[in-house]
């Protein structure tokens, strides 16, 4: 907060934008969801109200808790209408002024930056018509077998019926057909229960830890096996299959000029020739 016209930090506000940064970036944990849990927790923002995406967001992107100032964020288009636009720094008469460790920050570069290329990626997705989600534990990790879309929940959301569909069945169909972009939608894929998916899961998980050592044995064996397979080739065998053959085409050469020379003299120059242009013609197998 601002005192006296300098930057002095709150310890109970600077923890909420701890947790924040934390969840944000090492719990993998959306706006909307980090904004649920500070509600949840009775947590408020500096304003007194309750924790909403917008403001999750604002904080994320905020330079101020890394310790840098950005000035001139916003400008007035106008004395009259006294219109204010945000700047994006692609004004020349209001260039952005930033100033890097300008104070002591709250949370470390290393998260800063973190968290700027998070926010930057899970934009993209978005961009892309994807969504990046935690709300449930397989979110953004079970993909259809057939198609390749990821699934996430649809119909009755209760934990007892919750059932995960293929994204590419609900909005396109079970027809498969390719669309006016070139693109191959539609998925007769069948949904899962996910009750019946952590079942699978577990049991996957508990045949992975009974049967360890056959599993790293088998790693092993792979691994020795693409070792052995990528071994230089020895090339020396080959080079004394080249000489054979070089040895095949001169006796073949020989062989052939000594034959023109018994022919008559008006045809050796012309077999000469053809002897000479096109030595490979004359090799054989023998």
């Amino acid at each position: 907060m601002f005192r006296n016209g300098e930057l002095h930090v709150v310890p109970e506000e600077a923890e909420v934008v701890k947790q924040i940064f934390h969840s944000y970036v090492y719990d993998g944990k959306g706006c909307h969801t980090i904004a649920n849990e500070l509600n949840t927790a009775g947590l408020l923002t500096v304003r007194g109200k309750m924790w909403r995406e917008d403001g999750v967001n604002r904080i994320l992107k905020n330079e101020k808790y890394v310790g840098d100032l950005t000035q001139w964020k916003h400008y007035s288009t106008d004395f009259i209408s006294k219109k204010v636009l945000p700047n994006n720094g692609d004004n020349p008469d209001v260039p952005l002024i930033s100033i890097s460790e300008h104070h002591k920050g709250i949370i470390s570069r290393e998260v800063w930056d973190l968290a700027q290329k998070q926010i930057y990626e899970r934009g993209k997705l978005a961009r892309e018509g994807k969504r990046h989600s935690r709300h449930y534990w397989f979110s953004n990790i079970v993909r259809c077998g057939c198609c390749g879309y990821p699934y996430n929940i649809g119909g009755k959301t209760t934990e007892k019926n919750r059932t995960l569909h293929c994204v590419n069945r609900a909005k396109y169909g079970t027809t498969h057909r390719i669309d006016k972009n070139g693109a191959e939608v539609g998925c007769d894929n069948k949904g899962v229960n996910e009750r019946v998916l952590a079942a699978c899961v577990k049991h996957i998980l508990e045949y992975v830890q009974i049967s360890k050592e056959t599993i790293i044995e088998g790693l092993y064996n792979d691994i020795e096996l693409i070792q052995s397979v990528d071994k230089p080739i020895d090339i020396e065998p080959l080079k004394a299959e080249i000489e054979s053959y070089n040895r095949k085409k001169r006796k073949a050469i020989d062989l052939a000029l000594r034959l023109i020379s018994m022919l008559q003299p008006s045809k050796n120059v012309k077999l000469v020739r053809l002897v000479q242009s096109q030595p490979f013609s004359w090799i054989t197998e023998t």
